[in-house]
């Protein structure tokens, strides 16, 4: 559900616009409401004969259709109106669902839409549009939007066959009869009322947990919409009457919503009874109907997550390790535990596998390398066959203390690391340095002394944009935290200077390469100001901490120009549950999108676990994975365009971009999807 575009008519016929659902069967819908009237309508703007359409539902009514209630059969733009029961498109479902719907529930769809079919071909008409787009599923059951009464019965039964294998994720109850369904000769094919006897008294709608909970979210969300005041209609367009009593009867409707919902959550085997009655309609909706942009390149209809591409499982009983570490090309690396795997990123294909690694240590990709920590050494290894290139000790310090990876520079082609002094080391005796170390010729190309000497305390930014530039960033630093600003090629520091900011400020620190500006984000304030500046010079109030929540850090992006932006946006999510988009060009927040409230909690302290935010590499998309699953924004307005999860678990769900990839983690799996 949308807010209405600019385009968008505000009032059809005596109907008040509310929102902008999914497409269905190829067509733009609506949610409506009526002034003065009982339950919400869906509009559909009509492309072909919709006076054969409302003869035919009108004709065939009964379960499996969607219900005639109104028609604008004169108007410019014809339009229909059937009975508002929220749901979703099957082709929605198979976005939010990796694994398809139970058996249970594809059986009670294909007795349903059989049943419905045989109706419409009883009056000797097709109906032309059975298509995962075509079906609606709510609480109670699925329907086909409006006939077309174009083709024949046969196609009709093919394509139901075809729908109810894409429902069960292309593992589907009765293959047997599926097959016969779609034989070369229509002649040979079950009719639909053979298919409907066959089924019959098979309508149970089992949907999993989570399909329940979003439908829920969902009807909030429309009952809220009904309750706000109209916009000022479009010059053209009559006011609609006033209805006094509209926002007097969403209160209450709405709290009757979220009492029958707190039972529903429940168990998922209480959803067929879970149906609340409001002017003849189901007070049920859809999580993935939410319109999008055109997809072009992944090709997948509007407001429809895109398919998945492959699915990697963890050998290791153990999460997968955050980052997900990306490779060039084709090649992604996954980390588990010790254990590191390079997969092709088109296929999934695993190419290789390294079974000794240390726990806990970053793995960097940098140009045609892969490079981590090795028994103490830095190793490198090949993307594409898995083979150790070579080893490296530390030369500062005579290889005693540890090493921590901080980056490195693909253009440079250099990997810095921090050596520290080994425990009982002092400055004096053991100097920490930042290193780089050039990743084909393993000379150490230049190193940097820093004052830091615990693991951790220094932190490479680098600057977008400027691959020959970095900051090395000391937090604890007598003062405040350093900032020393390098050329990575040779080493030269440009600058040096200490900012007295609060060391705990220091938490979360990007650079804005576009106004030379570094920004810190703390206990939901963020505040900027120059490298020369000895204090912040301006701050923003973006949220709140929830009551009784300690401090997380956030998670945020690098800034970002956004075409159709002026300035730069930094996009933040926090443990509030909201994601912000900060033009920081004007100071000032863009947009705010708000994810479901319930957040992951961290098992050991208990806090609120923030979203994870990442910007695919074209820009054109802003990923937010967080505990129900991954939503898809326009980084310019905040609109969503698509949402996915998997029927495995709530684990929270985390994504990396990787060229027109994404990658989805959630517990011990990595999901593929194309993105832009």
């Amino acid at each position: 559900m949308e807010d209405l575009h600019q385009g968008d008519p505000r009032v059809l016929g005596s109907y008040r616009l509310l929102a902008v659902l999914t497409e269905a069967g190829g067509e733009r819908r609506y949610l409506a409401h009526r002034p003065g009237g009982t339950g919400h309508v869906d509009i559909t703007l009509v492309q072909g004969d919709l006076a054969r359409s409302a003869d035919l539902l009108r004709s065939a009514a009964g379960p499996g259709l969607v219900a005639y209630a109104d028609a604008g059969t004169e108007a410019d733009a014809p339009w229909l109106a059937c009975v508002h029961v929220p749901s979703l498109t099957l082709a929605d479902v198979r976005g939010l669902l990796y694994a398809g719907l139970p058996e249970p529930a594809v059986r009670g769809i294909g007795a349903t839409l059989a049943g419905a079919l045989a109706r419409l071909h009883a009056l000797g008409a097709a109906h032309g549009a059975v298509t995962p787009g075509g079906v609606l599923l709510g609480a109670s059951g699925a329907r086909l939007v409006r006939p077309r009464g174009t083709g024949r019965p046969p196609d009709d039964v093919a394509a139901l066959a075809a729908v109810l294998e894409d429902a069960a994720g292309g593992r589907p109850p009765d293959r047997e009869l599926l097959d016969r369904c779609r034989a070369p000769d229509p002649v040979l094919r079950p009719s639909a009322a053979e298919l409907a006897a066959h089924w019959a008294g098979q309508t149970s709608y089992a949907l999993p947990a989570r399909l329940v909970g979003a439908l829920a979210r969902e009807a909030e969300q429309a009952l809220e919409r009904e309750a706000v005041p109209p916009p000022p209609p479009p010059a053209h367009a009559p006011e609609p009457p006033p209805d006094a009593t509209a926002g007097r009867r969403a209160a209450p409707a709405r709290r009757t919503l979220l009492a029958a919902s707190a039972g529903v959550l429940l168990g998922a085997g209480g959803v067929a009874g879970w149906v609340m009655g409001r002017g003849g309609t189901t007070a049920l909706t859809s999580p993935g109907a939410r319109p999008a942009t055109n997809r072009r390149a992944t090709r997948v209809p509007r407001g429809v997550a895109p398919p998945t591409l492959w699915r990697y499982d963890a050998k290791s009983k153990q999460r997968i390790a955050l980052p997900v570490a990306l490779g060039e090309g084709e090649v992604c690396c996954i980390l588990e535990s010790s254990r590191l795997a390079a997969v092709h990123t088109g296929t999934g294909e695993v190419l290789w596998t390294h079974e000794d690694l240390p726990e806990q240590e970053p793995v960097l990709t940098l140009a045609d390398r892969i490079v981590t920590v090795r028994a103490g050494r830095i190793a490198a290894f090949s993307p594409r066959t898995g083979e150790e290139l070579w080893t490296e000790p530390m030369s500062v310090m005579s290889g005693r203390g540890r090493i921590g990876l901080m980056g490195g520079s693909a253009e440079q082609r250099l990997a810095l690391y921090h050596a520290v002094p080994p425990e009982g080391g002092t400055p004096e005796t053991h100097q920490p340095y930042v290193v780089a170390l050039g990743v084909d010729d393993r000379a150490e190309r230049w190193k940097v002394k820093v004052a830091s000497g615990a693991r951790g305390d220094v932190v490479a930014i680098a600057v977008p944009g400027l691959d020959d530039v970095w900051h090395l960033m000391q937090r604890r630093y007598p003062g405040g935290a350093r900032i020393i600003r390098v050329d990575v090629a040779t080493g030269r520091v440009r600058w040096d200077r200490v900012h007295d900011w609060p060391e705990d400020l220091m938490s979360v620190v990007n650079y804005d390469p576009y106004s030379e500006q570094f920004i810190a984000l703390l206990h939901g304030r963020l505040r900027a100001a120059r490298a020369d500046a000895d204090a912040p010079h301006w701050s923003l109030d973006l949220y709140e901490e929830p009551a009784g929540e300690q401090s997380r850090k956030p998670h945020t992006t690098q800034p970002r120009r956004i075409k159709g932006v002026p300035g730069p946006l930094y996009f933040v999510a926090g443990p509030h549950q909201s994601v912000h988009a900060v033009d920081l060009g004007r100071r000032r927040e863009h947009w705010r999108h708000r994810l479901p409230a319930d957040p992951l909690r961290d098992s050991v302290t208990g806090q609120a676990v923030p979203p994870w935010v990442r910007v695919t590499e074209s820009g054109r998309t802003l990923l937010v994975g967080h505990r129900l699953g991954v939503v898809a924004l326009d980084p310019a307005t905040g609109a969503e365009r698509w949402r996915y999860a998997v029927a495995e678990g709530s684990d929270g769900y985390t994504v990396h971009s990787a060229g027109r990839h994404a990658m989805v983690v959630n517990g011990q799996s990595v999901y593929a999807l194309p993105v832009t």
